[in-house]
């Protein structure tokens, strides 16, 4: 419960207005269906011709309101109210569920735009040496999940107050068969209460199995050539077949498990409204308080049912927001300084003084390199393949730090500088040949 809390109070601070906004649905949806349930009353009176003292006590208060103004308790009056809540029940729905969306979207452009500003703030052993397929199925996939796991949040607390108010009238009516009816409803569902363990198992197993398809489905793409010129597409459909069959066997199991509290909860409310019903008969309950009773608990099952189902969908996604945020910190760590000094020119060149380097976990590529670039001047590096040519390369515009020694702009250690401000003035062509999806206008820019 600590992480959701993390993420409710995280979102609430950058989204105040559109939680009270949703708060203010959900309580007008909620006064509308208890109102619901109270108009049940005096219309049951009314078919059985009841008025007066021998009418339910609602049909009574309601009688007394309406004759101050002069109007006259009926039927039709009555219906006429009823079709009007229902309205109400129906457009303040719609407008829930557009609030949940939009706020939903919104949350996820903040974490994504968040997400992807700490990813190219770090440095770029981040990306060289992390797992693309977690990083793409976080943005793809991961990410949704989070969403939903709000709107879930949202929802767990939009039909937890839609519970308080719809136990209400049945508690005030009658308040031992009301305990009643939660007695039985929380004594069959308790062993859906205890799928937490199970349930956040499998979300994990959800969140990787996701992260190894879209690893896979990265490799066959970005190497299509290699796989087409060495015949390996066989191997390179299997590998992702794999890969989804894996992801299948856990999907499955997740789903159905999500999709089964609903059917399963069903019968249970029905259950426990008809044995609510039976002693209420036998304990002699007026007719309208019987019917407003079991028309409360049969509007409240569905309630109580996605309630559990909210939270049994939160603990299920909760991987997916401790993927994201797991990135998003690994980022920080390796967030790359900024140094203070705009570069302008280069004004004499660049030297490496002393620069040893080795990539993690590996041995060292190079050391005490002492190398003089000199302005206006042609400066070209030769070597064999892996001798450590584009490393230098990458050294000098900050991609990657030396493990010792320093590199030097115009005598000024370079990440003294604003990295992006020098990166801005370098022309530099990679090896491999990379085009974005844009106009070769914008490509040369």
């Amino acid at each position: 419960m600590k992480i959701i809390a993390t993420l409710f109070k995280e979102l609430f601070y950058s989204f105040p207005l559109h939680f009270i906004f949703l708060f203010g649905l959900i309580l007008s949806q909620a006064i509308f269906n208890t109102l619901s349930v109270v108009a049940v009353a005096p219309i049951t009176d009314l078919l059985m011709q009841k008025s007066g003292e021998e009418a339910n006590i609602i049909t009574q208060y309601l009688e007394l309101f309406l004759s101050n103004f002069g109007i006259r308790l009926d039927l039709f009056s009555v219906c006429i109210f009823y079709a009007g809540l229902m309205v109400a029940i129906g457009l303040t729905g719609v407008a829930v569920q557009y609030a949940l969306l939009r706020i939903k979207y919104d949350v996820l452009i903040h974490l994504l735009t968040g997400v992807m500003s700490k990813f190219f703030r770090a440095r770029f052993l981040f990306f060289s040496q992390g797992n693309m397929g977690e990083m793409l199925n976080s943005f793809q996939q991961e990410v949704n999940k989070v969403g939903d796991t709000f709107g879930h949040i949202a929802m767990f607390c939009a039909y937890f107050v839609q519970i308080i108010f719809f136990l209400i009238a049945p508690f005030i009516l009658n308040f031992k068969l009301t305990v009643i009816f939660l007695a039985f409803v929380i004594l069959f569902s308790l062993p859906l209460l205890f799928l937490k363990r199970f349930t956040y198992n499998l979300g994990i197993a959800n969140t990787e199995t996701s992260n190894v398809i879209a690893g896979v489905l990265h490799e066959n793409l970005t190497a299509a050539k290699l796989i087409s010129v060495f015949g390996c597409h066989e191997r390179a459909v299997f590998s992702f077949e794999e890969a989804f069959k894996k992801h299948s066997v856990v999907s499955v199991k997740f789903q159905t498990l999500l999709r089964a509290i609903p059917l399963l909860f069903f019968p249970v409310g029905i259950i426990s409204a008809l044995i609510g019903l039976y002693i209420s008969y036998l304990n002699g309950t007026p007719l309208s308080d019987m019917a407003m009773i079991l028309f409360a608990f049969s509007r409240l099952s569905p309630f109580i049912s996605q309630l559990i189902q909210s939270k049994t969908n939160i603990e299920g996604f909760i991987p997916a927001y401790e993927q994201m945020k797991k990135l998003s910190q690994k980022a920080e760590s390796l967030q790359e300084p900024r140094g203070g000094i705009k570069y302008k020119k280069l004004e004499k060149g660049i030297i490496y003084k002393d620069v040893s380097f080795a990539y993690p976990g590996k041995k060292t590529a190079f050391s005490d390199i002492n190398i003089f670039v000199r302005k206006g001047k042609m400066t070209a590096i030769i070597g064999s393949s892996g001798v450590g040519k584009t490393t230098l390369v990458d050294l000098m515009i900050g991609l990657y730090q030396p493990k010792s020694g320093k590199i030097l702009l115009d005598g000024k250690n370079l990440e003294d500088y604003d990295l992006n401000s020098f990166r801005q003035s370098v022309g530099f062509v990679p090896q491999d040949p990379q085009l974005f999806n844009t106009s070769i206008r914008e490509n040369l820019l």
